[in-house]
């Protein structure tokens, strides 16, 4: 695990990586056999790029974002004390309720565990890391992801009500309820 401390050392292993992957995106744009992930439905795989995409990296980062978001809306609605019916989520009629610590801390699990998925469906090569690489990977981008995802959520949710933020992808955080956030510890 010290193999890669040095800055020099970890550019050169991204650098080999980065050939090896646009090697093999050059003869095969299918997801790796041995991943453990479910093959994808047929209408999802439709959208994963061919050879013919212009950009195949980037399509396939769209769909993997929007079967994030599915997964995280499915889980924290469903892990609500009173879950909405499942044809009411798949509308998108539920309500977006006001944010608390437990419910951060579901949904930090929840979105943790669906950058693993989403790491290893878009990068083949992130199965290659040891499962200690793998997590401060996860860790690290799940700091920066929450952060601009949930700040462009709200943008889209709450466009004129600039005091609110998205504390999770189903709830909200504001001045106005923060008296409550530990509440349910």
């Amino acid at each position: 695990s010290d193999r890669y401390t040095c800055k020099r050392c970890r550019f050169d292993r991204f650098e080999r990586i980065l050939k090896e992957s646009t090697a093999r995106e050059r003869n095969d744009n299918e997801l790796p056999a041995q991943s453990n992930i479910p093959d994808l439905p047929l209408v999802i795989s439709a959208f994963i790029p061919t050879k013919s995409t212009a950009r195949p990296l980037l399509k396939k980062c769209a769909v993997c974002y929007k079967m994030l978001n599915t997964m995280r809306r499915n889980s924290e609605l469903n892990a609500r004390p009173n879950p909405p019916h499942p044809t009411k989520i798949n509308d998108g009629e539920y309500e977006i309720i006001a944010c608390t610590f437990g419910i951060i801390s579901e949904s930090c699990r929840f979105l943790i565990t669906g950058i693993l998925d989403l790491a290893e469906m878009l990068f083949p090569e992130f199965t290659t890391f040891s499962r200690e690489e793998q997590w401060k990977l996860a860790v690290k981008f799940y700091d920066r992801f929450s952060m601009f995802d949930a700040c462009y959520r709200a943008e889209k949710i709450y466009p004129y009500e600039m005091h609110k933020a998205m504390g999770s992808y189903a709830a909200y955080i504001s001045v106005d309820v923060a008296e409550h956030f530990f509440d349910d510890c």
